[in-house]
């Protein structure tokens, strides 16, 4: 039994939950809640106390018709221990699941979580994050752009930032571009459940 650890921070920029095209394609849903809560509870109780390697663990996984996690598979870009951590915490959720639907009907889809285990220095990205928001929410469009383009370009996997760039490429008149980030972000969602960055500092929700 593995005990709670004392020194990580996780935090998920956000589980996408959207109708990928509203005519054919709907993104799985998770059951119970938030499904970063759920995320953050389990990979909690199965880490040591213990500072984890730093890089990313990528675990892609079917969720079937009847919402069970099915052939995990990891790509690793850190350490063993990191990997199977991030593969129990997947497993943990099998069940949990209200499968992807196309035309209305339950299909069996393939997707992929990110664990992002971050050193001190990364975690200042959560702080340009809450800025961005920040600003975007003041209606400070062309300042958050700015800032949404810098955490695109570190985080090329997360359609929020997509989703939200092309809002503000919109309202500033930018048409070609908004429309490129809507069809990036629709393209993420089919692949990406979300990301989880786990940190070493914790610098809050």
């Amino acid at each position: 039994m593995i005990n709670k650890i004392t020194f990580s921070l996780i935090l998920i920029f956000g589980l996408n939950i959207n109708v990928i095209s509203q005519e054919e394609f709907t993104q799985a849903t998770f059951k119970e809640g938030d499904a970063y809560h759920f995320f953050i509870n389990q990979i909690t109780k199965l880490q040591a106390n213990k500072t984890l390697s730093k890089g990313t663990v990528t675990v892609s996984f079917n969720i079937n018709e009847l919402g069970e996690v099915m052939d995990l598979i990891p790509e690793i870009n850190s350490s063993k221990e990191n990997a199977l951590y991030s593969m129990l915490t997947v497993e943990k959720s099998n069940g949990l699941w209200q499968p992807s639907l196309i035309d209305g009907s339950p299909v069996n889809h393939r997707y992929k979580v990110k664990f992002w285990f971050l050193t001190i220095k990364e975690t200042v990205d959560y702080q340009r994050f809450i800025i961005a928001q920040d600003l975007y929410k003041r209606e400070k469009y062309r300042k958050a752009l700015k800032y949404y383009t810098k955490l695109i370009k570190d985080y090329p996997d997360n359609s929020n930032f997509f989703r939200t760039r092309s809002k503000i490429n919109e309202i500033l008149g930018n048409i070609i571009e908004s429309k490129k980030d809507k069809e990036k972000q629709i393209a993420i969602e089919k692949e990406y459940l979300f990301t989880v960055l786990v940190g070493i500092t914790p610098f809050g929700k």
